[in-house]
């Protein structure tokens, strides 16, 4: 590949990262929702069977922390928190519909 098209390459996928943070940040700002919070419904959209502290790995805060953020997300109808049937002491997250939908969004506008 010759360098003036490795450098165009570069610059378009720059341009593109560029203009599809600008629309997450956007549709995260119109809804009112903040980076942690669309991080952690993406992370839930991701892991089938995550908990609070995969979400706290993930994430890198306290599990007091990600608990406090999944109340509020399950306080706004986005997530369900679950006993987990081999153990009850484990509460597993899954996406509401409103959460689906709002990750459904929120890649539609990022790809815009």
């Amino acid at each position: 590949m010759s360098l003036e098209l490795s450098n165009a390459l570069h610059a378009w996928a720059d341009l593109a990262t560029r203009q599809s943070m600008e629309n997450n940040r956007q549709y995260m700002h119109e809804r009112g929702y903040s980076f942690a919070q669309m991080n952690s419904l993406f992370f839930i959209h991701h892991h089938e069977r995550g908990n609070i502290n995969d979400l706290a790995c993930h994430l890198g805060i306290s599990k007091a922390a990600a608990s406090q953020m999944i109340n509020r997300l399950v306080d706004l109808g986005l997530v369900n928190r679950l006993e987990d049937p081999l153990d009850r002491r484990i509460k597993l997250l899954t996406l509401t519909e409103e959460g689906q939908s709002i990750i459904r969004g929120n890649r539609l506008a990022r790809h815009a």
